[in-house]
């Protein structure tokens, strides 16, 4: 049996150990439970060694620091974990493809058309799993007769919802602009006219977001993209308008910084 005074020096021993490995972390509450824990095992069961009651403590404080930090991408990218939300302040960079099939109704001439779209933005989250993006990029479109080469821009919001450690479904929607020049081959010459083209778009999306890690992920999905303009042509005369309802398959990647 150790006496009292053998007892005190181990408990004070001990302490001593433990503050040197907690640092700064001794003060908040959660540490102080383990600390509590802590001195009394040691305390009451005396066989146990100084060395293992040591590992087993910082196994217990790297534990609690490593989960406190695992589940939120915040403006710290680099915190350690799996992601199972994103706080209020992060922050990516993404670029993203699209490739759409659409209908087009111009001045009563309906016709299918392919697009390709490809654009990149930045996305700041102003809440919890909510962030805003700004998205600029490019659209070329092939109407048969008549071609479209574009600037785009829009702005939208994306919510990400949870489906698993590293996995979100992200629901957008958007709105912008797209305007450039539209070409048109005069049937059976190999004449051709340019309009200048102007648009309003509107967007919505249904993505599956994967995070490879903290930095980097993955998101694919698809993408509904409405769009209304006119083109006026450069050689003078009346405006054509247009109205055409797109639907696609998107691709993005994204990094977090």
């Amino acid at each position: 049996m150790r006496t009292a005074i053998e007892r005190t020096q181990l408990r004070n021993g001990l302490r001593a150990e433990y503050d040197m490995i907690c640092g700064e972390r001794s003060a908040s509450a959660t540490n102080s439970m383990f600390r509590t824990r802590f001195l009394a095992v040691t305390t009451n069961h005396y066989g146990v060694s100084l060395m293992k009651s040591l590992f087993f403590a910082a196994a217990a404080i790297l534990i609690t620091t490593t989960s406190a930090h695992a589940d939120s991408l915040g403006s710290r990218s680099s915190q350690r974990g799996v992601i199972t939300q994103i706080d209020k302040g992060a922050k990516q960079l993404f670029a993203d493809s699209t490739m759409i099939l659409g209908y087009t109704n111009e001045q009563d001439d309906s016709t299918f058309h392919a697009n390709l779209v490809a654009a990149g933005g930045f996305r700041y989250f102003v809440k919890r799993n909510l962030g805003v993006s700004l998205r600029v990029g490019g659209v070329y479109r092939d109407n048969g007769e008549t071609n479209d080469k574009l600037f785009a821009a829009s702005l939208w919001a994306n919510w990400f919802a949870r489906l698993g450690e590293g996995m979100f479904a992200v629901a957008g929607v958007g709105a912008g602009f797209q305007a450039g020049n539209r070409d048109v081959v005069s049937p059976g010459t190999a004449m051709v006219s340019r309009s200048n083209f102007v648009a309003g778009t509107g967007a919505t999306e249904l993505m599956l977001a994967v995070f490879l890690n903290r930095r980097f992920s993955l998101a694919a999905g698809p993408e509904l993209l409405f769009v209304a303009g006119s083109a006026k042509p450069d050689a003078g005369g009346d405006s054509s308008t247009m109205v055409s309802v797109d639907g696609g398959f998107k691709i993005t990647a994204a990094y977090a910084f």
